[in-house]
């Protein structure tokens, strides 16, 4: 018996050896890149910058957005790529992250006197830290993930209510709450309250919505319709009902019906489009709007539209665009 457990022991001590391993590389950076697609390659070389961040456009000078790291990470969770995920995760932490105690607050855009947030960005990125941590096995994201939320729920919250946005060195809060700044899955993985969805449960589109909620009133940004921002709203809001808000779905229906297309801009009182403008970001939301809502046959015809859209001049097209082109047509090959 003695002679066996000498010779098991090596084996024993080699397997341990072997896991304790498995276990450490789990937990540390992850190392060799994977081969890149043809949508990573035309991001690395026409919009990741030196710091590792994603510009606006294939130009110096460009903005560099929170937005844009958040939809990126959702392209990079979305093709399971573990090593650019985590290089986009350290560019976030050293470009865009102000640390105060077991707060994180994120920069809405880069820059030495930027100290604003803003909410979509903040709930994007923690949602997409939620997943990549479970995805990719990396406490850390989840770790960091709690500390942005914690900073939003504590600074960014204004009568039960979120705000755009609020300054992380003043702590002085916007009054303002943008529909289309909701994102429901994030904000109920972060247990936000009932209450905290008010303004979108009781809005009421005729036949656009009211794109801003202040002082317990709708107000509008003006006469000219943003359709990127109605279609944001129309999303959250079946997503926290589970049912489109008829007046709206109605408006759609009639525009494909009579013109074959959804333009970008619409004037509020006469409800004709303003000016001929289509947008990628517009038929890439339509698309998951159609889907959300059960219209197939709506959903193929955005879908078909979407892919007519030619993103691939990056000095013209905002990553906005580019990438919620790639994010949709990538869920339907996979």
């Amino acid at each position: 018996m003695k002679n066996k457990f000498w010779i098991a022991l090596p084996v024993f001590l080699a397997t341990m050896i072997f896991l304790l391993s498995c276990t450490e590389k789990s937990i540390l950076a992850p190392s060799p890149l994977k081969a890149a697609s043809p949508v990573i390659q035309h991001i690395e070389s026409q919009y990741k910058t030196a710091d590792g961040l994603i510009a606006s456009y294939a130009q110096t000078n460009t903005q560099k957005l929170s937005e844009s790291v958040g939809l990126y990470m959702d392209y990079l969770l979305l093709t399971k790529d573990r090593e650019r995920f985590y290089s986009l995760f350290q560019a976030l932490q050293q470009e865009l992250t102000v640390r105060e105690g077991d707060y994180v607050f994120i920069k809405w855009e880069k820059g030495t006197d930027v100290y604003v947030n803003a909410l979509i960005d903040d709930l994007r990125i923690f949602e997409a830290l939620q997943k990549a941590r479970h995805l990719f096995h990396y406490p850390p994201y989840e770790a960091f993930a709690k500390q942005l939320i914690r900073g939003e729920q504590k600074y960014g919250m204004r009568e039960s209510l979120p705000v755009d946005f609020f300054d992380f060195k003043t702590k002085q809060q916007r009054d303002t709450l943008h529909l289309s700044y909701y994102k429901v899955s994030a904000m109920q993985k972060a247990h936000f309250k009932r209450e905290t969805f008010a303004p979108l449960e009781n809005v009421k589109a005729e036949p656009f919505f009211p794109e801003v909620y202040r002082n317990g009133a709708y107000e509008t940004s003006g006469n000219e319709v943003n359709m990127i921002d109605q279609l944001l709203i129309a999303i959250s809001y079946a997503e926290l009902l589970g049912k489109k808000e008829n007046h709206f779905d109605h408006f759609l229906k009639q525009e494909l019906q009579i013109k074959n297309q959804i333009y970008a801009r619409y004037n509020r009182k006469t409800e004709g489009n303003m000016g001929e403008n289509e947008s990628t970001a517009v038929y890439a939301l339509l698309v998951q709007y159609f889907e959300l809502t059960k219209q197939t046959e709506n959903k193929n015809w955005a879908l078909h539209k979407l892919k007519q859209m030619d993103t691939q001049n990056a000095q013209e097209t905002h990553f906005f665009d580019y990438i919620h082109k790639e994010l949709i047509l990538t869920r339907e090959r996979l």
